[in-house]
């Protein structure tokens, strides 16, 4: 049920004449994977050293019948997996905490529910007698696969490209458990197998030799179309997995009676900004089913700044752990290397060395470089000491307030910042940055 305070914004967005502050689009959702690259995952049984291993549910009717049988476990809804997998003594605590931080994740805020959802779809997979990989899900999501049709896997033909072999009647549908924010619903959506990419130059008789993995996504998008100031406009979002969180894709384009070819954007992401027709908007959310997208006007200062690479990077102003202050402005005339980590994220950690290197080769010249843990203060300043690591850190132990305004989701993130202010690059990993900033000093 969608809340008063939506339906209010949603009705004003269309009494407005002019461009509206807010727009509340309603989408209605499709099988396949529309204007979007379709792409799959694998799926592999879990090793019992997994910390997932016991966070799977026990299922019935597992087949007896098939050859290198695999059974494994596709996610409807991670977030909500890991919570509930914590909070029922299955993974261990440091196990979650590592992904609250990684995935910008605060359970307090009705993200997700006390109470477990099914949001695991049990599924198996072999060869059955006639030699053909079958697939049996559950899709009624009752936890028995008994009672589940199987899918035959279409057989692979000579010449055939890998992402060639998909179209939209192959996918089926799947019953699935999600948490709006205020109540547990059901929902249906499409789930697509076929071969492992890894694997798919290999014959079966090979494949039924090693242990078996698939290859799997959800085939489902949505759409919805909105007018502004006097245009037709079609917005199309997608997200790998049918609960709709932070990773969702949206595209737009402007429907026009002599362009039926008319191209959609490029795609953004929540919390990113998309220009439409003179208007900048920044998407800043999707409820969980995907049923409502809500875009913000931005002011004209705003629509220059952002996250992205050609924008304004966005000021901060905030203390170090050597008590110094870092006005990200006052750096200006500088090239800027703003570096999201903790100590408790691996590849951060690895990468620390050859940082050290970089940091050594270029502080003499004008380039800063900026660290900004999501970690507790204590053990950011033991590892600075143990490591001898020189450059500034800013701990973001309670306050997240820049991770926050700079979208961090994952870690480590960079940003390259060149001395106008501009992002340059983004998510630029340590070899990339290197070669980089040779290109800029000539050394």
């Amino acid at each position: 049920m969608v809340s008063a305070f939506f339906l209010a914004v949603f009705w004003c967005s269309i009494v407005l004449a002019a461009a509206p502050d807010t727009l509340l689009i309603k989408t209605e959702k499709h099988k396949g994977f529309g204007p979007f690259r379709h792409g799959v995952h694998p799926l592999k049984a879990l090793e019992k050293d997994n910390p997932w291993y016991h966070a799977q549910p026990e299922i019935k009717g597992i087949p007896d019948s098939l050859e290198n049988l695999l059974v494994a476990y596709e996610e409807v809804d991670f977030l909500q997996h890991a919570y509930q997998s914590f909070k029922n003594g299955k993974i261990p605590e440091e196990r979650y905490q590592s992904l609250q931080k990684m995935s910008a994740f605060d359970a307090g805020m009705n993200f997700v529910s006390d109470k477990p959802l099914k949001v695991l779809i049990p599924v198996a997979a072999g060869f059955d007698s006639k030699g053909r990989l079958v697939v049996i899900a559950d899709r009624n999501n009752n936890y028995d696969l008994s009672d589940d049709p199987a899918y035959v896997v279409p057989t692979k033909l000579p010449g055939q490209l890998y992402w060639g072999r998909y179209h939209d009647g192959l996918p089926f549908a799947i019953d699935y458990e999600y948490f709006d924010g205020s109540q547990i619903k059901k929902g249906t959506t499409w789930l697509y197998v076929d071969y492992d990419f890894s694997t798919y130059h290999l014959p079966d008789s090979a494949l039924k030799k090693r242990p078996l993995q698939i290859a799997t996504n959800f085939a489902e998008y949505r759409s919805g179309r909105f007018e502004l100031n006097g245009s037709k406009y079609e917005l199309v979002i997608y997200n790998s997995r049918p609960v709709y969180r932070g990773s969702t894709r949206l595209k737009i384009k402007k429907i026009s009676k002599n362009d039926y070819r008319a191209n959609y954007s490029n795609e953004i992401k929540v919390g990113e900004k998309i220009q439409i027709g003179d208007v900048f908007y920044r998407f800043e959310k999707v409820l969980r089913a995907g049923e409502y997208v809500k875009l913000v006007k931005v002011s004209e200062v705003e629509k220059d700044s952002g996250v992205e690479v050609g924008l304004q990077a966005l000021p901060f102003s905030a203390a170090a752990l050597d008590g110094k202050t870092i006005d990200l402005k006052a750096l200006r005339g500088n090239y800027v290397l703003l570096n999201f980590w903790g100590t408790w994220c691996k590849p951060c950690v690895s990468e620390i060395p050859l940082l050290k290197e970089i940091y050594q080769t270029y502080s003499d010249k004008n380039f800063k470089f900026i660290g900004i843990a999501n970690d507790e203060r204590i053990k950011v300043k033991k590892f600075v000491e143990q490591h001898k690591i020189l450059w500034p850190q800013i701990v973001q132990e309670t306050s997240k307030e820049i991770i926050n305004l700079y979208q961090v989701k994952s870690y480590p993130t960079t940003f390259l910042i060149d001395p106008e202010g501009k992002i340059i690059e983004k998510k630029i990993r340590t070899q990339r940055l290197k070669q980089k900033l040779k290109e800029i000093f000539a050394f």
